[in-house]
């Protein structure tokens, strides 16, 4: 660096600290502003939750209902049914899971 010319009596060096500026004040805020946007999200989760929003906006798989009927049904004893189910429709249909009640 160059040296100052003149009468350079009584001048005191700046200190870098002061020219850059203190940033202790500006983690503290952005601290305290990462704390309430982690509130508030986690707030709506839980209202959302609980309101059963969250069930509906998740996406079920795609389960495609194909034209069946049932022919004909009949019990055989008090425990046992027998159901004969037919595929009207021209696309192939596989049971993964069937219910009854």
């Amino acid at each position: 660096m160059d040296k100052p010319t003149g009468n350079t009596k009584g001048v005191k060096k700046m200190k870098m600290r002061k020219i850059k500026g203190n940033k202790k004040g500006i983690d503290t805020i952005l601290a305290a502003l990462l704390m309430v946007v982690i509130v508030v999200v986690a707030s709506v989760m839980v209202y959302a939750w609980s309101t059963g929003l969250l069930g509906t906006l998740l996406v079920n798989p795609n389960t495609r209902e194909g034209p069946l009927t049932a022919d004909f049904y009949g019990f055989s004893s008090s425990s046992n049914v027998t159901i004969n189910i037919r595929n009207s429709g021209t696309s192939n249909v596989t049971l993964v899971a069937y219910y009854v009640s």
